[in-house]
C-alpha cells in the first residue's frame, strides 16, 4: 500500500482477523484499516485522523478497539498520555467515541510495555498504570470500564508512590484473581484489590 503514513513512523499495528489497524505519526495520528481478505492485494479502507497517537492497541470486541497513547497538539508536540475508544464496526468510516487526557508530565505504561495492560472482558475493564513525573514521582492504577456503546468511565486512587531518588517504577503488573479481583504486583509489594468495592 504505498499511500500509507507517507514520512510518518508506524506506532502500533493490531490485526483482526481480516482487518489490521495501523497508526502511524508525525503530527497527528493517522488510523488505518486495512482490508487484508486477499493477502496479495491488501487494500485500505478508511483513515481517521485525529491529535497524538495509540502506541498500544487492544480490542474490546462489539466492534471496539482502545488505544493507548500519547496526546499531541496540532503541530506534533508531545504533552503527555492518553487513552481512547474507537468504533471499528464499520471499518470504512472509524471514529473516535471518547478519549481522556491526563495532562503534562504523564505517561502511560502500556505505551512502552504491552503486559502492562489487563483487559477483563466479562466486566468490560481496562486496568493499567498511569505514571506522573511531578514533583512527587508516583504510579497510579487506572480502571477503565467501557459501556456498550464505547463510551467509558475511568477511576484512579491507587497510588503506588516512589521517591523521587527511586525513580519510577515500569514493572507494575495486574493479575486477574477470581472474584472480580485483581494482584497488583510491583517491586517489592503484592496488593489484591476487590474491583467491585474497591478495597485493598
Amino acid at each position: 500500500i504505498d499511500d500509507l503514513g507517507i514520512n510518518e513512523e508506524i506506532q502500533s499495528v493490531r490485526w483482526l482477523d481480516d482487518l489490521a489497524i495501523v497508526v502511524t505519526f508525525r503530527q497527528v495520528d493517522p488510523l488505518y484499516t486495512i482490508d487484508l481478505s486477499d493477502p496479495t492485494a491488501p487494500k485500505k479502507l478508511g483513515e481517521l485522523k485525529i491529535p497524538g497517537f495509540s502506541a498500544y492497541l487492544h480490542p474490546l470486541g462489539q466492534g471496539q478497539l482502545m488505544g493507548i497513547g500519547v496526546d499531541a497538539d496540532d503541530q506534533g508536540r508531545q504533552i503527555g498520555s492518553q487513552l481512547a475508544t474507537f468504533d471499528i464496526s464499520n471499518p470504512k468510516a472509524v471514529r473516535q467515541v471518547q478519549v481522556a487526557r491526563f495532562g503534562q508530565g504523564t505517561e502511560l505504561s502500556a505505551t512502552h510495555n504491552p503486559k502492562a495492560f489487563t483487559w477483563l472482558p466479562q466486566s468490560r475493564q481496562a486496568i493499567t498504570t498511569v505514571s506522573s513525573y511531578q514533583s512527587q514521582p508516583s504510579n497510579q492504577l487506572l480502571i477503565i470500564t467501557v459501556a456498550a456503546d464505547g463510551t467509558f468511565t475511568q477511576r484512579g486512587g491507587f497510588t503506588h508512590s516512589t521517591q523521587p531518588a527511586e525513580g519510577l517504577d515500569y514493572d507494575v503488573r495486574t493479575l486477574p484473581l477470581p472474584g472480580n479481583r485483581i494482584a497488583v504486583v510491583s517491586r517489592g509489594k503484592v496488593e489484591v484489590i476487590d474491583l467491585s468495592s474497591p478495597e485493598r
